[in-house]
């Protein structure tokens, strides 16, 4: 398989998830920030919203949002950020904590002052 090398320039990224698992269901929410190029020229973020997905979706999910927004390739869907960012030589640095349902539905909003 080839893979097509990305169109803008991509030196880091950075995801940070909150996480959520409802009770009684023991379905797990997660919503994250995604910011490329961090403190670089070029530093764009993306909200990823509220949603459910199992332990670490939240980083394929990020994938999808890189490739809707033509910063990858499609032959990326379906890898973990991890795996991309190590094929590409781009710095990745991923995280997710455990908070309150609201702290994470409000997590992948932007805000107005933002």
């Amino acid at each position: 398989m080839t893979i097509v090398m990305r169109k803008k320039k991509i030196k880091t990224i950075d995801l940070i998830a909150k996480t959520w698992l409802q009770r009684g269901t023991a379905n797990r929410y997660f919503s994250a920030q995604l910011t490329i190029n961090y403190q670089m020229n070029g530093e764009q973020t993306f909200y990823l919203p509220f949603q459910i997905g199992p332990n670490e979706s939240y980083q394929y999910a990020a994938i999808k949002v890189l490739i809707a927004e033509g910063l990858i390739s499609k032959d990326y869907e379906g890898r973990a950020l991890w795996s991309v960012s190590k094929l590409e030589g781009i710095i990745s640095r991923c995280s997710a904590t455990e908070a309150k349902e609201r702290e994470v539905k409000d997590w992948g909003i932007k805000q107005e002052n933002e």
